[in-house]
């Protein structure tokens, strides 16, 4: 590559960087000075979804370093970004401008059983659709009957010897629990938020949360428009990774 190219590039790059360094600082209510990895690290604390790109970020920093501590610079450049970095820092750039919300990326159309359906009719649609919980309204909220719900009643039925537990209701087989491993958000929150959500759980030692409901204003209240559950969740990040 031609010098004045290689130049051109490292430039381009710096005005990125720049870019992106004051995005972080807004993203942190920085009032202070904090380095660039200090930025970083602040950034990914605040952002769950730039932790993938904790290590990235630190690499493009110190390419930044070394450009501008270069003794020649700027009529010199050691070195110039690839294509690659510069696509992959655009992207960090466009998600911290424009994080991306629950909806559309988590909208589908839900069945809803309510509380007085058989278990029954609930356990047969999990099977048919492989699912680990479905979606239910009891009292004018809504909750989730999960697998480990059925599983439960199922061994008190057996210890009780009534009737088919599968006769039961929804309401009978699940009580209270419909609500015990349920969050919710409105379409309008951040996928950070969801993620959030989940992690606090694992670090405060909750017990586990299945799913979350989006619904309109984000209440159990709400019509639902959508559910996020942890492994809709797994492996989320803003690049892809290189080829």
């Amino acid at each position: 590559m031609h010098a004045t190219e290689w130049e051109g590039s490292a430039a381009s790059f710096l005005a990125l960087f720049n870019s992106l360094e004051h995005e972080l600082r807004r993203v942190v209510h920085a009032t202070t000075y904090l380095r660039f990895y200090e930025l970083v690290d602040a950034a990914c604390e605040r952002c769950p979804s730039l932790e993938p790109e904790r290590a990235f970020l630190r690499v493009a920093g110190d390419l930044r370093n070394s450009i501008v501590h270069w003794k020649a610079f700027p009529n010199e450049v050691p070195a110039a970004p690839s294509p690659f970095l510069v696509e992959r820092l655009e992207a960090v750039l466009g998600f911290l401008r424009k994080p991306p919300r629950v909806l559309p990326r988590f909208g589908r159309r839900l069945r809803v059983f309510h509380g007085d359906a058989p278990l029954g009719s609930a356990v047969e649609y999990m099977v048919r659709r492989d699912y680990s919980q479905v979606v239910v309204r009891l009292d004018g909220r809504l909750g989730l009957l999960t697998t480990e719900d059925v599983t439960r009643w199922l061994g008190e039925s057996i210890r009780s010897r009534g009737r088919d537990p599968l006769e039961a209701s929804l309401r009978e087989a699940l009580g209270d629990r419909a609500w015990d491993g349920c969050e919710y958000l409105r379409g309008s929150a951040l996928v950070d938020d969801a993620l959030r959500i989940f992690e606090s759980a694992i670090r405060c030692g909750k017990p586990r949360v299945h799913a979350i409901l989006v619904t309109t204003r984000g209440r159990p209240e709400g019509r639902p428009l959508g559910i996020i559950t942890p492994w809709d969740l797994l492996g989320y990040g803003l690049a892809p990774p290189p080829a």
